[in-house]
């Protein structure tokens, strides 16, 4: 009966040794690949979002890595697009800072021209020019305010559905 007793208590404290060895290991794995996660995760939040996750095991960590690597590719590919649409509004806005000079440079020289114009006939072509230039830049004003408005809007409603 001691004996039995004595077989007992060594088969419990290997099965208990046995379950905390393999515990542990299978805790230390699945720490691992979390600490290889959250390095690759902190990589890209600190502004390197060409990574891609490495870990591609078919468990919850692995679906957990391919759902990151979807979300950085579609914020990769988010990002690309808004450059090129920056790039393409600063090219807008240069032209149209362009097509403003113009008939503002138009409409200061017909100005200096009016202060030492003595003709009247003279006077009326020079006013009539000055307002077309200054109509020509408000109608080129109005229409870089409304590019702009929509450039917000677009801006806003990506960033808030």
């Amino acid at each position: 009966a001691e004996s039995d007793l004595y077989a007992n208590y060594i088969a419990f404290t290997l099965a208990l040794f046995a379950f905390v060895f393999s515990f542990y290991f299978g805790i230390r794995k699945i720490t691992q690949r979390i600490k290889v996660l959250t390095n690759e995760i902190e990589l890209i939040g600190a502004g390197t979002p060409d990574i891609i996750i490495s870990d591609q095991k078919e468990d919850e960590l692995g679906r957990l890595a391919k759902e990151i690597n979807a979300l950085v590719s579609e914020l990769s590919e988010k990002n690309q697009a808004l450059l090129v649409s920056e790039a393409a509004l600063k090219d807008l806005v240069t032209s149209l800072a362009h097509d403003l000079r113009t008939p503002l440079t138009s409409l200061i020289g017909y100005l200096t021209l009016l202060k030492y114009e003595n003709n009247p006939q003279e006077i009326g072509k020079l006013a009539a020019r000055s307002e077309q230039k200054a109509l020509q830049i408000k109608s080129i004003s109005d229409e870089l305010f409304s590019l702009f408005f929509i450039f917000l809007y677009y801006r806003f409603s990506q960033h808030f559905p």
